[in-house]
């Protein structure tokens, strides 16, 4: 949830929750505005949230393959995700100029494998699902 306040004030656009970001490329792909650059940004607001949605499902192909490659691919790829959030923590540390904008993209990739992780597990629903609500406080 806080990662999720942070990149929608900050970004536009969600690290977690797909259907707030697919409400989001919509409005921003309809927009002329959608299509520009602003500032120092890298990417359109568009081609920036379809990017974070393609990360998403990218995260959830990894981990469907991890599980049918090995009985414990999650195991395995679980500290991927631990060595990558302790990176981009060094990378904000170390201020190696990476900006916060683009550091949402291995976490949406993350947040890709958690939410295939709980659907097939015990908990059998995703646990980052939410419609996008929180865009609106």
């Amino acid at each position: 949830g806080y990662t999720d306040c942070v990149s929608i004030v900050q970004h536009k656009a969600y690290a977690s929750m797909m259907t707030g970001n697919l409400i989001q490329f919509s409005r921003f792909a309809v927009s002329p505005d959608g299509w520009e650059r602003e500032g120092g940004e890298v990417l359109p607001d568009a081609v920036f949230i379809g990017a974070l949605i393609l990360c998403n499902m990218l995260g959830v192909i990894v981990f469907h393959m991890a599980e049918h490659l090995h009985k414990y691919g999650t195991t395995i790829i679980s500290p991927v995700g631990a060595v990558v959030i302790g990176l981009m923590e060094l990378a904000a540390y170390m201020d190696w100029g990476i900006s916060s904008r683009l550091q949402l993209y291995p976490l949406t990739f993350i947040f890709g494998i958690q939410n295939a992780m709980s659907l097939v597990g015990v908990v059998g629903a995703p646990t980052t699902q939410c419609t996008g609500h929180l865009g609106n406080l």
